[in-house]
């Protein structure tokens, strides 16, 4: 993980365009990196970051969105 990964920003798009979609659509987000940049970002605040994913999980949940999360290493 040497790069940029805005995760946080692209599961909060994600979510919202599947939201506009079909009832139970499906999110599927693959990395190879850390959420290191932008809102979401673990590098620091960890307590705030575990808190806006928290969130996110209850709006795919309010809208019908299922989150699948992919990590790659190597």
């Amino acid at each position: 993980a040497t790069g940029a990964t805005a995760l946080g920003p692209a599961i909060l798009s994600s979510i919202e365009l599947a939201s506009k979609g079909a009832p139970g659509s499906t999110v599927m987000i693959c990395t190879d990196g850390i959420a290191n940049i932008g809102i979401g970002s673990l590098d620091c605040k960890i307590e705030e970051s575990k808190m806006f994913y928290d969130t996110l999980a209850l709006k795919a949940k309010e809208k019908n969105v299922s989150v699948n999360l992919v990590t790659i290493k190597g």
